[in-house]
């Protein structure tokens, strides 16, 4: 397919190689991407030279739309080590709600958690780390070679059952709240749904990898998960009429089954979100951003 010369769509478009030269300079030796060079106050407020989890994934896939294998697949791999490096809260939170989730920030050198004090509680960073292994497995990938690997998403999976996915409140894409968010329940049922593998992401890949018969899925809360996910959209939250994130929900995952609610999203975050100079999170969002019009 042909698109034109400076298209988003075209891989080789001056902005598309302004914004991976705008993305590269925020890579690291080992894989990971900080969020931004700021390094914030003595006191780590205001700090985004770390490694957020949800970042470092999305960047694999910059990488593997222009085409860098390899270093989409180190990035998915340094993820997977500070994965198995913290699987210890995962595997304590399996008989039980947990007392504290999974942390959302790494040091970008010695990958240990960073503020304990935080929202963490994201589900869908979990959902994407589910989903993108999934895709990679079939895409061709052996990304769980090891048991301890294979041990580590059957344990995820487990906690977000044990976390109540389908009903309780989290910290969403922009760690705030605790709240229901359309777009973290729609990435847990996009990783869940990716490894029950009913099918509904078959059309995505060449050849069929079954992933249930390596890690199985109880079907469990599937159903009360897809009909809060319904009864939320289009909105976001309770406190969003719409969210930037909510695209997630359309790409990658593809999980909103309703062509009239993914129009919806898309009007609401063209007509509502979209400014002078990008697009907001949500609306009256002032983060970095003293003009609503901006």
């Amino acid at each position: 397919m042909e698109y034109e010369a400076n298209s988003l769509l075209n891989p080789n478009s001056i902005r598309i190689k302004k914004s991976f030269v705008m993305l590269e300079s925020l890579r690291r030796i080992n894989g990971g991407y900080l969020a931004a060079p700021n390094p914030g106050s003595p006191d780590g407020m205001g700090r985004y030279n770390v490694f957020w989890l949800r970042d470092i994934m999305y960047a694999t896939y910059a990488n593997e739309y222009l085409g860098n294998m390899e270093e989409m697949i180190d990035s998915y791999e340094l993820v997977m080590t500070i994965m198995m490096k913290h699987k210890e809260i995962i595997s304590h939170a399996i008989k039980k709600m947990p007392e504290r989730a999974l942390h959302a920030r790494f040091h970008p050198n010695t990958l240990e958690e960073i503020s304990p004090d935080w929202g963490h509680h994201q589900l869908d960073v979990l959902g994407l780390f589910l989903y993108k292994t999934g895709d990679l497995i079939k895409k061709g990938h052996d990304v769980i070679n090891t048991p301890e690997r294979k041990e580590l998403i059957t344990d995820i999976i487990q906690y977000l059952f044990t976390y109540r996915w389908e009903t309780h409140p989290d910290f969403g894409v922009w760690e705030e709240g605790p709240e229901l968010h359309s777009s973290s329940i729609g990435s847990v049922l996009a990783g869940l749904t990716m490894w029950f593998d009913d099918g509904h992401y078959h059309y995505k890949y060449k050849h069929e990898t079954e992933l249930s018969k390596m890690v199985p899925v109880s079907e469990r809360f599937f159903d009360t998960g897809r009909d809060l996910l319904n009864k939320l959209l289009p909105k976001e939250s309770e406190s969003k009429e719409c969210d930037f994130s909510q695209l997630s929900l359309i790409w990658p995952y593809n999980i909103i089954t309703e062509r009239e609610t993914r129009d919806k999203i898309l009007e609401n975050v063209e007509t509502k979100l979209l400014g002078k100079h990008g697009v907001k999170r949500y609306k009256s969002d002032y983060y970095f951003n003293a003009d609503d019009k901006n």
